[in-house]
């Protein structure tokens, strides 16, 4: 008898209370196996898993979590979810379906910012521009300056950013230079550590010094070699080879050798002993300052120290590879 009792009471904890174990839903059983499928690139299976899910919404069949009748609350995310992993495999069609299914479940949802990268991968410029315009317009109302919660102001941020590439890739400077102008206006007026005001103003200055504006470029630049110079890391160490590499780029693209290659060096010191994007980069970009000032044997020297970290940071990594910032770039 005591045995049914504790049977009976742990089935009506289950369904009843908040307090004990969730048991998870059908439909959402099946989602995490086509999520885990499309990691694993078996398509096939992980569009048999999302049909499953759909079936069991769509039929009522464990209705957990609704805002609705039969509609779960986090199905449109779980989708948004999947529709990533297939951005990842270049999947863009599938995921620009299951971004859509997302956005009709939950317009609140905010899946533009998805959709606009899937966009953006495709160099579909313009299609991604007009989901980020949406999302500043929605994330600018709600925007409160110095808010203390880091999630209320880094989406307005990073849809900002993410616009102004998107114009600056359209040749537009006028409106990248206003929104990344915004970009840093809302990072300022945020709780946001330093590192990443830094790593911003950095992105700001390679623009400028895309366009000419090496006047700009440079004052950023500075700013961001201030900033990072603020900022003590275990041990107080101070990380700052990035910044001092934009700063050696923008002197010899003014033709003031010496300083250039006496940043060069600076910068070159004060990267990790691992290999990274920046540092291959400022290696790169040092060696064809060597190669102007003559100084062929140097020159190729630092281009094969360069080609070996390449290799080496290639075989670290199991994603795209990604070789980093150049001065030409």
């Amino acid at each position: 008898m005591n045995g049914l009792r504790i049977v009976i009471a742990l089935l009506v904890c289950s369904f009843l209370t908040e307090s004990c174990t969730v048991i998870e839903p059908q439909w959402f059983t099946y989602m995490q196996k086509a999520r885990q499928s499309c990691e694993q690139g078996d398509f096939v299976h992980s569009d048999e898993h999302l049909r499953r899910a759909l079936s069991h919404v769509q039929t009522g069949q464990n209705p957990a979590y609704t805002t609705g009748p039969g509609v779960p609350r986090n199905l449109s995310g779980q989708l948004a979810t999947l529709a990533g992993c297939y951005a990842d495999w270049q999947k863009y069609d599938r995921a620009e379906s299951l971004y859509k299914q997302a956005f009709a479940l939950s317009p609140e949802g905010r899946y533009e910012g998805g959709l606009a990268d899937l966009y953006r991968k495709q160099g579909k410029i313009s299609d991604a521009v007009l989901q980020l315009q949406k999302l500043v317009h929605d994330e600018e109302t709600s925007y409160v300056p110095k808010n203390d919660n880091t999630l209320h102001w880094m989406g307005l941020e990073s849809t900002l950013f993410d616009l102004a590439d998107c114009y600056a890739v359209q040749g537009n400077f006028a409106d990248a230079e206003s929104v990344y102008k915004r970009g840093l206006q809302v990072l300022r007026e945020s709780s946001e550590s330093d590192g990443h005001l830094a790593a911003r103003l950095i992105q700001v200055g390679k623009f400028y010094f895309k366009h000419g504006n090496l006047a700009q470029a440079k004052s950023l630049f500075e700013q961001a070699l201030s900033v990072a110079e603020q900022i003590q890391y275990v041990g107080g160490e101070t990380h700052t080879a990035e910044e001092v590499s934009c700063l050696a780029d923008l002197y010899s693209a003014e033709g003031v050798h010496d300083k250039a290659e006496s940043l060069y060096r600076q910068a070159l010191q004060g990267y990790y002993s691992f290999p990274t994007d920046e540092e291959i980069a400022t290696r790169r970009n040092y060696a064809s300052l060597l190669r102007q000032l003559k100084r062929v044997p140097e020159a190729e020297e630092m281009e094969s120290i360069a080609n070996d970290r390449q290799q080496a940071l290639s075989k670290q990594r199991t994603g795209p590879k990604a070789y980093g910032r150049t001065i030409y770039d």
